[in-house]
């Protein structure tokens, strides 16, 4: 009974978050074109319930992560721990990236994976709502995509400590919605959201979340 309070604690919690964050990027970052996303497609049934049932798989992800991160070292307060944090958060970011970007290729260039998956998500070819656009895919493509996140944990886990861990989930979920805001946002050597913005109108290039 714990278990079920605890998780419902999270997955509110986690909710509320989402939407903060969402608001802060969206004042934080200005708009690349005024009056740009007027013409969005509505919502259907479908896109609510894989919304919802995706924000559930990203609830357990969340709480799997809290378990690895308890069982992490913590970061030494000092320049060179600071720096082993960044480092660190930066090679996941990369290695899950790559991994991702062989995932998200392969979706696109395998026909019955792209009609039946991931079309859903390319439905909107210019996406501007965020958090709302970006969860909006089939939940097996979100499973699959949480499944490597957790890989390349595993992979650099040696290498990691527990900020690490809260970093890059905090990076994720800042790349994945300004993605699908349709503003102009970079990190040089690191991050463009021109290239999503390109990917979902012409569904060829970028593959890759950063």
């Amino acid at each position: 009974m714990e278990e079920i309070l605890n998780f419902w604690v999270l997955f509110a919690a986690s909710r509320v978050g989402i939407l903060i964050l969402q608001l802060a990027l969206n004042k934080a970052i200005p708009d690349r074109k005024q009056g740009r996303h007027l013409a969005q497609p509505e919502f259907q049934k479908t896109d609510w319930a894989y919304m919802l049932i995706n924000q559930f798989n990203e609830t357990f992800f969340i709480k799997t992560l809290m378990s690895y991160e308890a069982s992490m070292p913590s970061m030494k307060v000092s320049f060179a721990g600071v720096a082993h944090v960044f480092l660190s958060s930066y090679l996941l970011l990369k290695t899950d990236d790559f991994m991702y970007w062989l995932f998200h290729r392969g979706l696109h260039k395998h026909r019955k994976l792209y009609s039946k998956i991931h079309l859903h998500h390319h439905k909107n070819e210019a996406p501007c709502r965020g958090y709302f656009d970006a969860i909006n895919e089939h939940p097996l493509e979100m499973s699959f995509a949480l499944v490597i996140n957790m890989v390349a944990i595993n992979i650099l886990f040696p290498a990691l400590v527990s900020q690490s861990i809260l970093l890059f989930l905090f990076s994720k979920a800042c790349f994945a919605i300004i993605n699908h805001m349709d503003r102009n946002f970079k990190i040089p050597f690191m991050y463009d959201s021109e290239r999503h913005i390109l990917h979902h109108s012409k569904k060829v290039v970028h593959f890759g979340q950063m």
